[in-house]
């Protein structure tokens, strides 16, 4: 029975892992049958387990190590061998800033990604691909004609930060303070363009935009593994490197 009881454990773990993997939903994650049947398992085991739990039937535990082992040796399996990319969400960012180098981004709002998609534009930081007429803030009346995409890779995580930012101070708000408008409160919170200024815009194709974007990159990756979430939200990335956003 303690043989048992540790496989049990080791297998509630791993099936609980399953169902708390933040990037996608169970069925979209793991179901390499292709018909769902394995979350349909998955499902049937955590409900018995759930039953056993609150009944305190102990001798129905055996008749479900069978089916944990199994549902084990397919999970750890399947994250083996059919998750290529390590980085969560890469291939949602990936396909984004593809479609920008395609097809440009003119007169398109820009997507605003989530804090747990910043290590995959992070993953872009050193991309000098050129994204001709980039998405920028639309209140903005100024448009960059390029830029590369570790400079909008770097521009989108900026993005987020400051939403994040806004976001806060919004909870903080009394019923007394005035409200954002409709249209700073969309747009307002965003610098205004993907280009980095060092006492002058750095435009895309000058000698200096390649060293000025690695200095940048190399800045947001140090920002990003310096603390926790909570703590680095409202410090500035380029704070000490006499870069900043437009």
């Amino acid at each position: 029975m303690k043989m048992n009881r540790k496989i049990i454990l080791t297998g509630i773990l791993l099936l609980l892992g399953v169902v708390c993997l933040p990037a996608q939903p169970v069925a979209e994650c793991w179901s390499p049958d292709d018909d769902g049947s394995n979350c349909d398992r998955l499902v049937r085991v955590l409900e018995e387990l759930c039953e056993i739990v609150k009944n305190k039937d102990v001798n129905r535990i055996e008749g479900l190590v069978p089916e944990i082992e199994a549902l084990t040796v397919d999970f750890t399996n399947h994250i083996g061998q059919e998750v290529p990319q390590s980085i969560p969400y890469y291939d949602r960012v990936s396909s984004y800033l593809d479609s920008l180098v395609r097809d440009g981004g003119s007169y398109r709002a820009f997507r605003l990604f989530s804090l747990e998609e910043i290590p995959a534009l992070l993953s872009f930081a050193d991309d000098t691909r050129e994204i001709k007429s980039p998405p920028a803030n639309l209140l903005s009346s100024y448009l960059p004609s390029s830029c590369s995409v570790g400079v909008y890779s770097l521009w989108l995580i900026d993005c987020i930060r400051r939403n994040e930012v806004l976001i806060g101070q919004r909870m903080e708000q009394t019923s007394e303070d005035a409200p954002l408008s409709p249209e700073y409160a969309r747009w307002g919170r965003f610098s205004l363009a993907p280009e980095l200024s060092h006492g002058g815009l750095i435009h895309f194709g000058s000698k200096d935009y390649a060293f000025y974007q690695s200095q940048a990159a190399e800045a947001y990756r140090f920002w990003w593994n310096s603390g926790s979430i909570e703590s680095i939200l409202s410090r500035d990335p380029l704070e000490f490197t006499g870069l900043h956003w437009y």
